[in-house]
């Protein structure tokens, strides 16, 4: 399974047209760029899970070192997932703006980690080669 699997899950959800399926949305939307986030940390920073909530903080902070604006869409979508899960009283009309950037960060983050180099290969290059 990959954590964009989860995107899936949001579309599923957004029919519904509920406060509780907006807010479940957004949660999907920031875990399958989480997940994204991580599986390339482990793929190309050898970053090794080590199963406790900093994690999340951690992939932000080693992405950030490569593309600062990656770990800022990370960053806020994170927020955004925290305010959908714990904050009753935000009103619908900023759910609604909410998933809307949601849903545009979360594509947002998953174009760039497509086109993200692996500093791993750009560590190999020889300049000798050329």
């Amino acid at each position: 399974m990959k954590g964009r699997d989860f995107l899936k899950v949001a579309d599923y959800l957004m029919p519904l047209e509920t406060e509780a399926s907006v807010r479940a949305q957004i949660g999907r939307l920031y875990y399958a760029s989480y997940l994204e986030a991580r599986t390339w940390c482990e793929m190309h920073l050898a970053y090794e899970r080590k199963q406790y909530s900093r994690e999340h903080a951690e992939i932000q902070r080693m992405l950030g070192i490569i593309d600062p604006e990656l770990a800022d869409e990370l960053a806020f979508l994170r927020s955004y997932r925290n305010t959908a899960d714990y904050d009753l009283y935000i009103s619908a009309d900023t759910l609604d703006f909410q998933i809307d950037n949601a849903r545009r960060r979360a594509q947002s983050i998953m174009d760039r980690l497509e086109a993200l180099p692996s500093p791993q290969a750009n560590e190999s290059d020889d300049p000798g080669d050329v």
